[in-house]
């Protein structure tokens, strides 16, 4: 009774007499959930370890098979770095969002690599329309 542990937190008794130390608690990072904003989507969220403010990132496969080969993004490209997505429509990704809705692609997330190109537009592009298997990096703000 009374003892206290190496982080002067106070030991406590048991019901069965032995001591248990009450040590806090390591303070880990709050899940936030982001919600698309999207009315004509169902709730499609993504769980972000994230601080406030910061883009996050997570990764998705898709691989490209005879009949179903098409990405289903329209994108905008006029910024150079990375494709910012504008809508989902028919396609791999949107299969991928149905599987995977807490980490869904929406409108505004911007793919900023492919198949470990990273940072230009155009390359990223060419690595989508010309590979069968696709590792896209996803950012988030």
């Amino acid at each position: 009774m009374g003892a206290k542990c190496c982080a002067g937190e106070e030991a406590q008794d048991s019901p069965d007499g032995s001591v248990t130390e009450s040590r806090p608690k390591p303070r880990a990072f709050q899940e936030e959930i982001i919600q698309q904003q999207d009315d004509a989507k169902e709730g499609l969220s993504i769980p972000a370890i994230s601080r406030k403010g910061e883009p996050i990132e997570f990764e998705i496969k898709l691989t490209k098979t005879y009949g179903k080969s098409r990405l289903g993004v329209d994108v905008d490209l006029t910024d150079g770095f990375g494709l910012v997505v504008d809508q989902v429509t028919e396609g791999l990704i949107r299969d991928w969002n149905q599987v995977h809705p807490e980490q869904a692609v929406i409108k505004g997330d911007r793919i900023v690599a492919v198949n470990g190109v990273r940072g230009n537009s155009n390359e990223i592009t060419e690595v989508c329309k010309s590979q069968a298997v696709l590792e896209l990096v996803i950012q988030r703000s």
